[in-house]
C-alpha cells in the first residue's frame, strides 16, 4: 500500500531530499568516516560467512532484550544489534567503520559477515540481515536490499531474495515462523518544491513466505509491527498530537483497536509483549497495555540539582533523553554525552559522563544483551569524529567531572573492536 497523502509525502520529501538511492543510508552516510576514500569493491563470491563462537549452553534470553535493541526513533525502527536467544551471542553491525557484521561472546568480538549490513533479526538459530552499501562500497552481483540468511552454526551465508530488483532498499525487516516481512522504498516520482524538481519515495509492504520466497504485498504492515498485533501511529485534533498503537486487525464491528500512549510525538519508544517503553522529556515512561496504566520515573528535579539547570529553562524543553535501554535493574537514558541510569525498584538516580581525553562523547545509540549496555557513540562530536561501538563499564570510572562543585564519574568505555 502506497502513502499517498500529500502531506506524508512533502513530510518524507524533507527527510530524503537529495538523497537518490539512499533513503535509508541518509544518517548513516556519516557512519564511516574512517573508511578509505576509495571505494571497496564486494561482489557475490565474497559473500561468505564463518563459523563464529564457542559451544555454549542454551542461554535465557527474554524477548523484550531484542525489543529494547529495535527502538522506534521518529517513524522508524532501526535494527544493528540483537541477541541469539539460543546461545546469548551478540551480533552487531560494526557502525561508524566497515559496516560488517560481528559476533560478540565474552566481551571478545569477532567477524561473522563480511557483508555491509543493516536490519538484523535473528530466528532459530539463522541471522537475517539486508545488505546497505551505505555509499562507501560497489556492489557486483549483490544489491541494496537483498535479504541474506546467516547460520552461524555453519558459517554459511545464503540468499533468501533479491528485494533489490523489486525497490531502492529494504528499510525495516520482521521475522517470524511464516515468513518474512519487510518495508521497502520505491522511487515515488517527482515533485516541485520551490522551483526545484526532487525525488520522493514511498513505502511498499512484502511478505516473503519461507515455502515461497516470492514477494507478495503485504497490507497489514507487519515489517511495522511488533508481535503481529501492533503499529505506532499518531491522532490528531485540534492541534493536539497523540502517540498511539493501532492493532493490525480489525475487531468485530470493523475498527481498528487504539490505544493512547502519550501527549505530543514520542522520539524513542518500544513495545514488548505487553508494555510500552519510551521517554518524554526527562521523564522514562513504562505504559501497560492491558491497564493503560503509567509509571513514570521523572529524573527532571535531579538534573536541575545537578547539572545547575532552572525550572524555567528546563520547562523550555531544551533538555530531553534522546536514547534509551533497559536492563534487568535499570533504565538507561542519554542527552549528548551525559548518561543516566535509573533504578527500576527504588527510582534512584545516578548520571555518568562519557569523555575520551578531555573530549565530550556524544552516544548516538545505546544497546544491551540483558546485563551489559553498549553503545555508538561519537567522537568530537560536531567536528567530524567518526563513530564507534563500544561497551560502557559504569563499574569503572575513568575519573571525574567537575561541574561546578559537582563531580560525576567519567564512563569507562572498551571498544568492542580495537
Amino acid at each position: 500500500m502506497k502513502k499517498t497523502t500529500l502531506c506524508i509525502l512533502l513530510l518524507f520529501v524533507f527527510c530524503m531530499a537529495g538523497c537518490n538511492k539512499e533513503n535509508n543510508s541518509t544518517k548513516e552516510n556519516d557512519l564511516f568516516s574512517s573508511a578509505k576514500e576509495e571505494s571497496k569493491v564486494i561482489t557475490e563470491e565474497n559473500v561468505v560467512g564463518k563459523k563464529v563462537g564457542k559451544e555454549t549452553k542454551a542461554a535465557v534470553i527474554l524477548p523484550e532484550y531484542n525489543d529494547f535493541n529495535r527502538l522506534h526513533y521518529g517513524d522508524e525502527r532501526e535494527s544493528f544489534f540483537c541477541i541469539a536467544s539460543d546461545t546469548g551471542m551478540v551480533y552487531f553491525v560494526n557502525q561508524g567503520q566497515d559496516g560488517f557484521i560481528y559476533c560478540l561472546q565474552d566481551g571478545v568480538a569477532e567477524l561473522a559477515v563480511a557483508l555491509p549490513a543493516r536490519e538484523l533479526y535473528y530466528l532459530q538459530g539463522i541471522l537475517y540481515f539486508v545488505v546497505d552499501d551505505y555509499e562507501i562500497y560497489t556492489l557486483e552481483g549483490v544489491q541494496n536490499g537483498d535479504i541474506y540468511a546467516y547460520n552461524p552454526a555453519e558459517g554459511t551465508v545464503e540468499l533468501v531474495y533479491s528485494m533489490g530488483k523489486h525497490c531502492e532498499s529494504v528499510s525495516q525487516l520482521f521475522v517470524d515462523e511464516n515468513g518474512i516481512y519487510v518495508e521497502c522504498i520505491v522511487d515515488g516520482g517527482e515533485i516541485e518544491i520551490d522551483g526545484e524538481m526532487l525525488t520522493y519515495y514511498e513505502s511498499e509492504y512484502y511478505m516473503l513466505d519461507f515455502k515461497n520466497p516470492e514477494p507478495v504485498k503485504d497490507e497489514g504492515k507487519r515489517a511495522l509491527s511488533f508481535y503481529g498485533e501492533y503499529h505506532f501511529g499518531y491522532q490528531e485534533h485540534e492541534g493536539i498530537t497523540t502517540q498511539v498503537l493501532i492493532s493490525n486487525a480489525s475487531n468485530a464491528d470493523g475498527k481498528k483497536d487504539v490505544k493512547k500512549i502519550g501527549d505530543g510525538r514520542i522520539i524513542s519508544c518500544c513495545l514488548t509483549e505487553n508494555k510500552v517503553y519510551y521517554v518524554n522529556g526527562l521523564r522514562m515512561i513504562v505504559v501497560d497495555l492491558d491497564t493503560l496504566e503509567k509509571e513514570v520515573y521523572d529524573c527532571s528535579g535531579y538534573y536541575m540539582e545537578t547539572y545547575f539547570v532552572t525550572e524555567e529553562i528546563l520547562k523550555k524543553g531544551y533538555y530531553s533523553f534522546e536514547c534509551f535501554t533497559v536492563t534487568e535493574k535499570y533504565f538507561w537514558c542519554t542527552i549528548g554525552s551525559d548518561l543516566f541510569r535509573i533504578h527500576r525498584e527504588s527510582k534512584e538516580i545516578e548520571s555518568y559522563q562519557l569523555m575520551d581525553e578531555d573530549t565530550t562523547l556524544r552516544v548516538e545509540r545505546l544497546y544491551t544483551d540483558g546485563k551489559n549496555v553498549y553503545a555508538l557513540y561519537t567522537l568530537n562530536a560536531g567536528l567530524g569524529g567518526g563513530e564507534e561501538m563500544v561497551q560502557l563499564l559504569v563499574e569503572e570510572p575513568d575519573g571525574w567531572y567537575e561541574l561546578g562543585t559537582t563531580r560525576i564519574p567519567i564512563v569507562k568505555v572498551k571498544k568492542l573492536i580495537p
